[in-house]
């Protein structure tokens, strides 16, 4: 039998080098004694039996894993869903294409006036609504000049025209900040 419990406890506090010899010796040569009395000082009882846990160590770490890829997913997929979700784009060819359309059928269709009249309309609503749209999809990006440039053309009796003016407005602002 090996020192008492007090006397390991003494070791342990004041000369951690002997008491670790001790728990080696012992180990070997007595491993009930220091499954009993040296293993509690280490924060285990059987070190023997710790390859029983290994496999709900395993469960553990793979559903961890298996929450992370998850997440990871979900964001993932979040972030893209939020990028289609920017509205399309009428670039400058889409406007060139209405107005070449319109114009061919302007002389092909002289008998269809009220159906040319509707075309036209949307003709004129695409394009104010093409540099309004355009100009505020370059602020919100913050590329300001290139903003400026479409928010100028849009006209003084565009329904959304006090817009129009903030953004110019924040566009001299943050010009002058960055001076």
């Amino acid at each position: 039998m090996g020192p008492s419990k007090e006397e390991l406890e003494k070791y342990f506090k004041s000369n951690r080098k002997y008491f670790d010899e001790l728990a080696r010796n012992y180990k070997i040569s007595d491993p009930d004694y220091y499954n009993k009395f040296i293993a509690p000082f280490y924060g285990y009882q059987n070190q023997g039996t710790s390859h029983i846990n290994a496999p709900k160590r395993r469960i553990v770490l793979t559903a961890g894993l298996a929450l992370l890829v998850g997440i990871g997913a979900f964001m993932m997929i979040f972030f893209i869903k939020q990028k289609e979700e920017v509205a399309p784009v009428i670039t400058s060819e889409k406007i060139e294409k209405l107005t070449e359309e319109l114009s061919a059928g302007i002389d092909t269709m002289k008998g269809k006036s009220s159906e040319m009249e509707k075309k036209s309309d949307t003709l004129d609503r695409i394009k104010k609504n093409y540099n309004f749209n355009h100009g505020k999809f370059l602020f919100k990006l913050r590329k300001m000049d290139e903003a400026e440039e479409f928010l100028k053309k849009v006209p003084k009796n565009h329904p959304d025209y006090e817009q129009v003016e903030y953004m110019l407005k924040e566009i001299k602002k943050e010009r002058k900040s960055k001076k």
